[in-house]
C-alpha cells in the first residue's frame, strides 16, 4: 500500500497546479490502486449439469409441439430477464431432447398481447433485430469463449451465426431446420440443429447452452439459465451458459464441400470465367478452405460516404473467401483484406482446438496488380478470461521486397464484485527482408462496471515512423500518445427512456521522431426512447499539426435525431454536423429513410452532403429489394456522386440444395453504369 500512498501524495500536488486532464488521470490511478489491492472474486457460473433427454423418434419440425418426444423432453423451467431483477413481461417455456444426429429444442412463447407480435423480415439470414425472436446459443467445445447462434423469428425466418464465421451459401455453411406456429396465447417453435454443423472434440458428450427470447417491444431479452445482476455485458456472457450432458455426439468422417461456379457476361462485362471453392474438415475442430479463381466481381462492396477524413476510410469486406473464419484472423492493422484486390489461388486453415485458436491463409495472384500474402494467427486461452496470441503477416507486390510484421498479444481480466477489470497489451515489429522497419506498441486498461455506474478506458500507443505493413490498415504513423475515455451506460426495463450512453474522450499525441502531432477532446450523449426515437448531441475539439507549417484548430458540433428504431426498414435519421475542419468552414448533413411498401418490397434512401470551405460534394444512394420468396429476391442500387452515377439490378437465388443463381444487369462496383449482363451459377458438390 505504500506505493499507492506515495502516488496519491504526488498526484494531489500535481492536480493542484495542472489541468483537468491531470485530475482525471489521478482519479483513475487511485481506482487502479484500489483494484490492485482488492481480492478478485471468482466468476459465478452454472456448475450443475442439465441432462438432455434422449428421443427415439425425432419430432416433425413444423412448429407444433404435438410430437411424443416433447412429453418426455427435459424442461428448462422459466426464463429470466438478462442481468435484471425485474419480472419478465411474458412467460417462456422451453424443452430439449436429442438423438444421435441432432439437438432438438422447442419453445412456447406466451404473449398476452398477440396483436403486438412483430415479424417483418422474411429473407433468411436477414435483419431480425426488430422482430420477435427466439434463439439457441451453443458453446460446442465447452470453453466458455465462443458460441454459434441459431435464431427463429415469429414468422419462421431463420438466421445463424457460426462461431468461426460463415458465408451465405447454405450448402457451404451447413443447414438446419426450424419452424413456428401461431397459437391463441402466442406462438410455438421447434429447432433441429445437426451436430455436423458444430465443432467439438472427438468423443464429446456435452455442450453449453443459452436459450433466449427477444420481444420487439421490450428492451431486455429473457434467457435461460438466469444471469446474475453483476454481469456488465448487456447481451451475453458465455461464463453463464448451462452445461448440458447426455448427448451422443458422433464422429463425422471428413467430407469436402466443393463449390464450383461459372460466370458469363455480355456487353461491358463480357467474358467467361470459372473457379472453385473447397471446404474440407481437417479435424473435428479445424477447417481447411481452398479457392481457385474465386469470383469477386459479383460481390457488392461497401460504399464510403463523402464526409471529410484526414485519413483513408475503412470499409468492410464481403468476399466469401475472406469472410470464412474471419474471427480467427489478425486485426485490420495487420490484415485489412481490401488490400488484397485479386486472388488466383488461396488456402486457409481456421478453427479452434481446445484452448488454441488458429487462423492462417495464403493467397497469390499474377499479372498487373499481382500480389502474394501469407498470414498466421495463433491464440492460447488461459483459464476462462485470459489469453496470449502470436500473429504474423507477410506480403509483397511483384518486384518489391517482402513486408513482414510480427505481433505478440496478451490479455488479463479479473472481476471484483460487479466490476470487470481488463488489461491488454500488444507489441508489434515490422521489417522488409532483413531490414528493421519500426515497431508498434499498445497498452490498455479498462474498468467496466454494471449499468448506471461510470467506467473508464485508458491507453498508451506508439506507431513507429518507419513501421510498414503491406497488408494492414494504417491510416497514420509516426505518433505516440495516450488516451482516456470515461463513460456511463444504463438501460431501463420500463418507462419512456429505454437507454442512454454518455462519454467523454481525451487524447494527446506527439510524433515519434519528436514534435507535437495533435490533441483531441470529445464529449457526447445518446438517448434512446421506447417509442423508437433517439437523440445524439456531441462536441469535439482538435488541434492538429498537419505539416511543419500548418496547424489546424478544428471544432465540430454534432446533432442527430433518428426515428423508427423499432421497425424494420422504416426507420430514418437526420444528422447535421457543423464547425471548422482543416482550417475551413465545415458542414455535413445526412438524411436516411427506409420505406416498406409491402411485406416483400422495401427501399432505403441515403443522402449526404459535405460543404468544406464552400466546396460542395453530394452523394445519393438508393437501394431496394423485392423478395420473391425466402431464398429468392430482386434487388438494385443507385449511387450518384461527383457527377458519376452507377445503377445495377440483380436477381439472387440461394437454395438449401441445388443451384444458386445470380443475374446482374450492370456492375455493382463501378463509378458509372455498365451496359452489360452477368450470369453466375454455383452448385455444391
Amino acid at each position: 500500500m505504500t506505493a499507492c500512498f506515495n502516488a496519491r501524495k504526488l498526484l494531489s500536488r500535481w492536480m493542484s497546479v495542472k489541468t483537468t486532464m491531470g485530475a482525471l488521470i489521478g482519479a483513475i490511478a487511485l481506482l487502479v490502486c484500489a483494484a490492485a489491492h482488492a481480492e478478485p472474486a471468482k466468476y459465478e457460473r452454472a456448475t450443475s449439469s442439465f441432462p438432455v433427454a434422449r428421443c427415439d423418434t425425432p419430432p416433425k419440425i413444423d412448429g407444433a409441439l404435438d410430437d411424443p418426444c416433447w412429453t418426455t423432453a427435459s424442461s428448462t423451467g422459466g426464463f429470466y430477464r438478462f442481468a435484471s431483477s425485474s419480472p419478465v413481461a411474458e412467460m417462456t417455456e422451453a424443452w430439449a431432447c436429442a438423438d444421435g444426429r441432432n439437438l432438438y429444442v422447442a419453445f412456447h412463447c406466451h404473449d398476452s398481447q398477440p396483436g403486438r407480435i412483430r415479424a417483418d423480415e422474411t429473407q433468411r439470414d436477414g435483419d431480425l433485430s426488430k422482430d420477435d425472436r427466439i434463439g439457441v446459443e451453443i458453446d460446442s467445445q465447452g470453453t466458455q469463449r465462443g458460441y454459434s447462434t441459431f435464431v427463429l423469428s415469429a414468422c419462421g425466418t431463420q438466421f445463424e451465426s457460426m462461431e468461426n464465421g460463415n458465408t451465405d451459401n447454405i450448402a457451404w455453411a451447413g443447414d438446419w431446420q426450424g419452424a413456428v406456429q401461431k397459437t391463441s396465447d402466442g406462438w410455438t417453435a421447434e429447432f433441429a440443429i445437426p451436430y455436423a454443423l458444430l465443432k467439438y472434440p472427438r468423443d464429446a458428450r456435452s455442450v453449453r447452452l443459452m436459450l433466449f427470447r427477444n420481444l420487439a417491444r421490450e428492451t431486455n431479452r429473457t434467457v435461460w439459465p438466469g444471469v446474475p445482476l453483476s454481469v456488465t455485458d448487456p447481451w451475453h456472457d458465455t461464463l453463464y451458459m448451462q452445461p448440458c450432458d447426455g448427448l451422443s455426439m458422433p464422429y463425422f468422417a471428413p467430407r469436402p464441400v466443393i463449390l464450383p461456379y461459372i460466370r458469363a457476361g455480355i456487353g461491358q462485362t463480357a467474358g467467361v470465367a470459372t473457379g472453385v471453392d473447397v471446404k474440407y474438415p481437417l479435424s473435428t475442430t479445424l477447417t481447411g478452405v481452398a479457392a481457385y479463381k474465386p469470383d469477386f466481381q459479383t460481390i457488392e462492396q461497401s460504399v464510403s460516404d463523402v464526409n471529410f477524413s484526414y485519413t483513408q476510410k475503412y470499409v468492410n469486406d464481403h468476399r466469401p473467401f475472406f469472410v470464412e473464419g474471419a474471427n480467427y484472423m489478425p486485426d485490420s492493422d495487420l490484415l485489412y483484406t481490401p488490400q488484397i484486390a485479386n486472388v488466383d489461388t488461396g488456402v486457409k486453415v481456421v478453427g479452434k482446438n481446445g484452448p488454441y485458436e488458429i487462423g492462417a491463409l495464403h493467397t497469390e495472384s499474377g499479372g498487373p496488380g499481382g500480389q502474394e500474402a501469407s498470414v498466421i494467427s495463433i491464440g492460447r486461452e488461459i483459464g476462462v478470461t485470459n489469453n496470449i496470441g502470436l500473429n504474423f503477416a507477410r506480403g509483397n507486390q511483384p518486384g518489391e521486397a517482402f513486408s513482414n510484421v510480427g505481433r505478440l498479444t496478451g490479455g488479463y481480466n479479473w472481476k471484483n464484485g460487479s466490476t470487470n477489470y481488463n488489461a491488454f497489451t500488444q507489441l508489434t515489429g515490422s521489417w522488409r527482408d532483413s531490414s528493421w522497419r519500426g515497431q508498434q506498441q499498445f497498452f490498455d486498461f479498462s474498468m467496466n462496471p454494471k449499468d448506471g455506474k461510470p467506467g473508464f478506458d485508458i491507453y498508451h500507443s506508439l506507431f513507429g515512423a518507419d513501421f510498414y505493413s503491406e497488408l494492414g490498415y494504417l491510416p497514420e504513423l509516426n505518433r505516440k500518445g495516450d488516451g482516456l475515455s470515461i463513460y456511463q451506460d444504463n438501460r431501463f426495463d420500463k418507462g419512456a427512456l429505454e437507454s442512454y450512453h454518455a462519454s467523454t474522450y481525451i487524447d494527446s499525441w506527439q510524433h515519434e521522431t519528436g514534435g507535437f502531432f495533435h490533441n483531441y477532446q470529445n464529449g457526447f450523449m445518446d438517448l434512446h426512447y421506447r417509442s423508437g426515437i433517439g437523440f445524439h448531441v456531441g462536441y469535439s475539439h482538435q488541434i492538429r499539426q498537419q505539416d511543419s507549417s500548418t496547424l489546424y484548430r478544428d471544432h465540430i458540433m454534432e446533432r442527430r435525431f433518428w426515428w423508427g428504431e423499432k421497425t424494420l426498414l422504416q426507420g430514418g435519421r437526420i444528422q447535421y454536423d457543423s464547425g471548422t475542419q482543416a482550417g475551413q468552414s465545415y458542414a455535413y448533413a445526412v438524411l436516411a429513410q427506409g420505406v416498406r411498401f409491402s411485406r416483400v418490397f422495401s427501399s432505403q434512401l441515403l443522402f449526404n452532403r459535405l460543404d468544406l470551405g464552400g466546396a460542395i460534394q453530394t452523394q445519393t444512394v438508393v437501394s431496394g429489394v423485392y423478395h420473391l420468396k425466402n431464398e429468392r429476391s430482386i434487388g438494385g442500387r443507385l449511387v450518384s456522386q461527383d457527377r458519376d452515377t452507377n445503377v445495377y439490378l440483380s436477381f439472387n437465388q440461394k437454395t438449401r440444395g441445388g443451384t444458386d443463381i445470380y443475374v446482374l444487369l450492370g456492375d455493382p462496383n463501378r463509378r458509372t453504369t455498365a451496359a452489360g449482363m452477368t450470369f453466375k451459377l454455383v452448385r455444391a458438390l
